[in-house]
């Protein structure tokens, strides 16, 4: 490849390839390549410079940074003055102001809204409280139905025995009748204290 780049053209392989690394700032060479043999002994003389234009280009110059010099003075100046309002002067004084106002102001909402929340509690309380005592009465009710319906049951289950143990044999009853003075001696032991036979002329413990 090189030899034949080398064929086509006389000019350096560096010249070549260049574009192939970086583009050249500006255009110009770069610093392998020589100068031009036409201007190999040329020597860069500075342009002419007229005194009395240079004299007058120095003082707008010198005009001109003045007057740029006390413009930015003069902002700096009035940043200076307002963030030293800000911090100690009049301005700061109102943000001051505005801040307690705004504290005041949100201290008495934290109060109300604390105020109404504990009003809320208290109601809350109050009706779990009420509901609680309903749940307790319904528990009472529904233990003494409980027990009402146990002592029934026991009350059966001593009838059935007594009847199976001593069976009545009054006259005028079937043999799986009893006296109802027994029953209510024998069923119901604990109203009264003595299961002694009634002494009916029915019955057969008498």
């Amino acid at each position: 490849m090189f030899p034949a780049a080398l064929a086509r053209g006389s000019a350096p392989l560096s010249r070549r390839l260049f574009p192939l690394w970086t583009q050249p700032a500006r255009g110009r060479k770069s610093r392998d390549v020589p100068p031009a043999k036409s201007k190999a002994g040329r020597v860069k003389m500075p342009p002419p410079v007229d005194p009395a234009e240079l004299l007058v280009v120095t003082e707008r110059y010198r005009q001109y940074r003045l007057v740029v010099s006390a413009v930015r003075a003069e902002f700096k100046e009035e940043q200076m003055r307002q963030v030293y309002s800000e911090r100690v002067g009049e301005l700061a004084q109102r943000r001051e102001k505005e801040l307690a106002d705004e504290h005041a102001r949100l201290m008495a909402f934290n109060n109300a809204e604390n105020e109404r929340l504990h009003e809320l509690r208290l109601e809350r309380l109050r009706k779990e409280e009420a509901e609680e005592q309903h749940r307790k009465a319904q528990g009472a009710l529904e233990q003494a139905s409980l027990m009402e319906e146990f002592l029934k049951e026991k009350e059966r289950e001593v009838l059935q025995l007594q009847v199976r143990q001593a069976p009545c044999r009054g006259e005028g009853r079937s043999p799986t009748s009893h006296c109802p003075i027994c029953y209510a001696a024998v069923v119901r032991p604990f109203r009264r204290q003595s299961a002694a036979p009634c002494g009916s002329e029915f019955c057969i413990q008498g």
